[in-house]
C-alpha cells in the first residue's frame, strides 16, 4: 500500500476518533532512537494501524535527526480465529529486511501465550543486536490508541476496546524471547511501558 493511501485511510480513522487530546510524556521512547547515530537512515516496523500522526513524525519530523524508511505491518488476518494465514507468512514480504525499530503499542497484551512464541519465531529473523523496540498499555483502560506528536511525547484517544492478556513481564521474557525487557516503566496513570532489544548493553 502507498503512502498517499495509507495516508488517507488514517486520515479517516482519525477523523472518527470520539476523544482526543490526552498527552503523555515518554521516557523509553526517546531511548528507542537515541540508540542509532543520527544522520543515518533506521529502517522503522511499525505493528499497528498506522496512525497519520506517527507515520508524518517518523517521515518529517525526524528527518533531522534520521531518516526513517517506515514499514506497516497488520496483523490482524492473523490473529482471527481459525485463520489460515500464520503470522510468519504476514512478515514473508519483508524478507531480507532489518529493522532497526519496533513499535508494538498494545500488541503484547493483546496476544496469548502461543501468539507470542508465534511472533518472536517470525520477527527473529528481521532483528540484530542494535534492534530497539517500544510497547505501551493502559492495564486501567485498555480502550486507547497512540499516536507520536514529538519523540517524548504521545497522544492519547479512544479506539475499541481489546480482550487484553495483561502478560507479565515474565511472560513475556518466556514467550517473546527475540527481544529482552532492557528498561519498564509501571507509571503513575496505570500505563506499563517498555523497552526491549536483543541485548542489555
Amino acid at each position: 500500500m502507498s503512502i498517499l493511501s495509507l495516508r488517507k485511510l488514517r486520515g479517516k480513522q482519525d477523523a472518527d476518533a470520539k476523544t482526543r487530546g490526552e498527552f503523555i510524556t515518554t521516557e523509553l521512547l526517546p531511548r528507542v532512537f537515541s540508540a542509532h547515530n543520527r544522520n543515518t537512515e533506521i529502517h522503522v516496523l511499525d505493528v499497528g494501524i498506522g496512525i497519520t500522526d506517527t507515520t508524518e513524525f517518523l517521515q518529517n519530523h525526524r528527518e533531522q535527526d534520521h531518516r526513517c524508511k517506515v514499514y506497516f505491518l497488520d496483523l490482524a488476518p492473523a490473529l482471527k480465529a481459525n485463520s489460515s494465514i500464520t503470522i510468519g507468512e504476514v512478515f514473508a514480504e519483508y524478507t531480507g529486511e532489518l529493522f532497526d525499530v519496533c513499535l508494538f503499542w498494545d500488541l503484547l497484551h493483546r496476544l496469548d501465550h502461543e501468539q507470542l512464541n508465534e511472533l518472536s519465531d517470525a520477527l527473529e529473523p528481521y532483528v540484530y543486536s542494535g534492534t530497539r523496540a517500544h510497547a505501551l498499555v493502559n492495564l486501567s483502560n485498555p480502550s486507547e490508541r497512540y499516536r507520536i506528536r514529538a519523540e517524548d511525547q504521545l497522544e492519547v484517544d479512544l479506539s475499541t476496546p481489546h480482550d487484553y492478556r495483561t502478560n507479565s513481564l515474565t511472560a513475556l521474557r518466556q514467550h517473546f524471547s527475540c527481544l529482552q525487557t532492557l528498561d519498564d516503566r509501571f507509571r503513575c496513570d496505570g500505563r506499563l511501558e517498555l523497552l526491549l532489544g536483543t541485548d542489555a548493553h
